[in-house]
């Protein structure tokens, strides 16, 4: 199992308070609509799970065009703050649930999924539940495995199910600066090369795979830290890839 990357909660909750955070998310969001076909107008609303989905920013955005979603994040604390704020929407079919690098319980967001199904279509569920969509937020998940991660998604995935990640881009050394430094660990923080993650993909087996440009976010960065640059632009692509039909 892949070691912890998870953040500490304070550290956490500033990073999502950031205006650049929020900004990714917006455009994270838009670029998700344009490209990925379950979420473009007169598709069925598809059953989503959006790997480290922080306290619900992007979720909240995604809401209208989702039939349900579960989040999953380590942070205990950006669980509640997500479903506290979809209490406070009154969206009864999003949820977040814990999870828990040392001790992984694969079925918590299959059977959260269940119960948001039966709540919104009034009706029991017999036998597995899969998701149409797996979204990967490298805006507050970096799974250390990314091959690992997209067998699991594969798995996960109903047959023509599709994952989707926005993925920060490779840049050299100066691409961790994105991130605070409490949020550095490791080489994580380096983003990923476009050839790589498309290998990635087909090796984990999934088709159509596709990496494009998304699009781009200049933030403020420590001078000290950027050869006397006060800001520096990152650039983010998203990436496709749809489990065959049976």
């Amino acid at each position: 199992m892949a070691t912890d990357t998870s953040i500490p909660a304070d550290d956490s909750a500033a990073w999502q308070a950031e205006p650049t955070y929020t900004t990714a998310c917006e455009l994270a969001y838009k670029a998700l609509l344009e490209h990925v076909p379950n979420f473009q107008h007169g598709a069925k609303k598809p059953d989503v799970l959006e790997v480290g989905c922080g306290s619900g920013v992007l979720a909240s955005m995604l809401a209208p065009h989702t039939h349900t979603l579960v989040g999953l994040d380590t942070s205990a604390s950006a669980v509640a703050a997500f479903n506290a704020k979809v209490q406070q929407q009154g969206a009864q079919h999003m949820e977040a649930v814990a999870f828990d690098w040392e001790n992984p319980n694969f079925e918590a967001a299959p059977q959260t999924q269940v119960k948001l199904m039966e709540r919104v279509d009034g009706t029991v569920r017999e036998g597995p539940v899969r998701s149409d969509v797996i979204l990967r937020n490298p805006l507050t998940s970096r799974w250390p495995n990314l091959l690992e991660w997209f067998q699991i998604s594969y798995f996960g995935l109903n047959p023509g199910g599709r994952v989707a990640a926005v993925c920060l881009e490779h840049q050299g050394p100066e691409t961790a600066l994105f991130y605070p430094p409490s949020q550095r660990k490791g080489n994580l923080m380096c983003g990923y090369k476009a050839d790589e993650v498309s290998t990635t993909l087909r090796d984990a087996g999934f088709a159509d795979v596709s990496v494009r440009r998304a699009f781009s976010v200049t933030k403020t960065v420590d001078a000290a830290e950027a050869g006397g640059r006060t800001s520096l632009e990152f650039s983010f692509a998203l990436v496709q890839g749809s489990k065959p039909p049976r």
